[in-house]
């Protein structure tokens, strides 16, 4: 039986399709099995196991709200295993860019937090010993500014706030993890 060469070449081409993506196949299970995966945006802060009392002049802002999601709070300081004392926490905006006629086109928007942490537990032999010394989280923001638009800007701005606040938050939680494990 003779085959024509046009068969020859589909059955070549059926195998070499087979082949690749056997070897494709094989690919994957070998990245999947050494645990590769593809980057994203994985929250990596789990909740503090201590109970902590946090001292601050403002317990309604932003960053108390969000280390409502990462600490676990108390309202009473004796109850607490730590206290986390929050210094200060401010914020500011300075011009980052001016039109040649001298109208601002970009802000950049700068929000510090100054904290530090102590041990409260009445196991210890010394009374309050510091878990993190004073320490400072800083982050920047910036945002184009629209005049014909300022409703919309303020709402950007205090977004951006709310999300360095988060941030912060977010930064703080994590120092205090590793330091309260070590």
């Amino acid at each position: 039986m003779k085959l024509k060469p046009q068969t020859l070449f589909n059955q070549a081409s059926r195998w070499q399709a087979i082949v690749l993506l056997l070897i494709v196949c094989q690919c994957a299970l070998l990245l999947s099995g050494c645990g590769f995966r593809l980057r994203g945006s994985e929250d990596v802060v789990t909740k503090v196991d201590q109970t902590i009392y946090v001292q601050t002049n403002d317990r309604h802002s932003a960053l108390m709200t969000s280390l409502e999601g990462y600490l676990n709070l108390t309202e009473n300081r004796d109850e607490a295993q730590s206290v986390l004392t929050i210094v200060s926490e401010n914020r500011g905006r300075r011009v980052l860019s001016v039109a040649s006629d001298g109208k601002v086109e970009e802000y950049e928007l700068q929000y510090v937090v100054t904290f530090s942490a102590i041990d409260n537990s009445k196991e210890t032999e010394v009374s309050s010993q510091m878990i993190l010394p004073r320490q400072s989280v800083t982050l920047k923001r910036t945002y184009q500014f629209d005049e014909s638009a300022v409703l919309a800007i303020e709402a950007e701005e205090s977004d951006l706030y709310r999300a360095m606040a988060n941030d912060a938050a977010r930064q703080i939680a994590r120092r205090l993890d590793v330091a309260i494990t070590w």
